[in-house]
């Protein structure tokens, strides 16, 4: 479903939530995401979280899920990373939670994310991964996330070569192309995203210096107003 809602939407905001906390989830829906990504089985370098495995966080999850319900806003998971990762069994929950997307770098998702077409899956490339995103259109994935920027570059305001880099990316795929904010990206150059073709974008903890529930809020609202502007 996100896929095709990226693909409907002129512009499309998701928010990761920078700990699997429901005051979060409830501040990004209020404030207008499309949809919310949480975390399992992962160290998250950007806000130095660690997460645990689903069990951990079944109860938060549980509440997760009958919000989203309620507000009619998706909800994603990053379902691990190199060292850890969901098994079958926990993906089988997940989708019996009502979880839309799964958010994961290439190199450690099975193929089993692909054939099954529980999830929408959203492919991550990064800085060092030896593929375009034609390569990914051709096995199947249905969103391309364009995390190219390396750790050192991150925090740093976004440049001219960053939007050339995601407009290569663009170039090279049919499927719709979300950016994550690696780069310290502001509300007001969405507009600039947007130009270049990308079909969303995906806040989380760079741009986030505020994280009081109404700081946080506050990010996610500005964001949604930047988008609704868009021409």
């Amino acid at each position: 479903m996100l896929a095709n809602k990226m693909m409907e939407n002129k512009f499309t905001l998701l928010v990761s939530l920078p700990k699997n906390n429901i005051e979060y989830a409830k501040a990004a829906m209020e404030a207008g995401a499309d949809g919310v990504k949480v975390h399992i089985h992962a160290f998250h370098y950007a806000s130095n979280q660690k997460y645990g495995n689903l069990g951990t966080e079944i109860d938060f999850f549980r509440e997760l899920s009958a919000l989203a319900k309620e507000k009619n806003v998706l909800i994603g998971i990053v379902p691990g990373d190199g060292g850890d990762y969901a098994n079958e069994e926990e993906f089988a929950e997940l989708k019996e939670l009502g979880f839309d997307f799964v958010s994961t770098y290439v190199d450690f998702a099975p193929v089993s994310l692909l054939t099954s077409k529980q999830f929408d899956l959203c492919a991550a490339l990064s800085a060092d991964t030896p593929l375009t995103a034609t390569d990914l259109d051709r096995v199947g994935v249905d969103i391309v996330e364009a995390s190219v920027v390396s750790h050192d570059g991150y925090r740093n305001k976004l440049t001219v070569l960053d939007l050339c880099k995601y407009s290569q990316v663009v170039s090279k795929t049919t499927k719709p192309v979300l950016i994550p904010t690696q780069k310290d990206i502001a509300p007001h150059e969405v507009s600039a995203l947007y130009n270049v073709g990308c079909k969303g974008i995906m806040i989380g903890a760079v741009v986030f210096k505020d994280l009081s529930i109404e700081g946080f809020k506050s990010t996610v609202s500005q964001f949604r107003s930047a988008i609704d502007q868009l021409v």
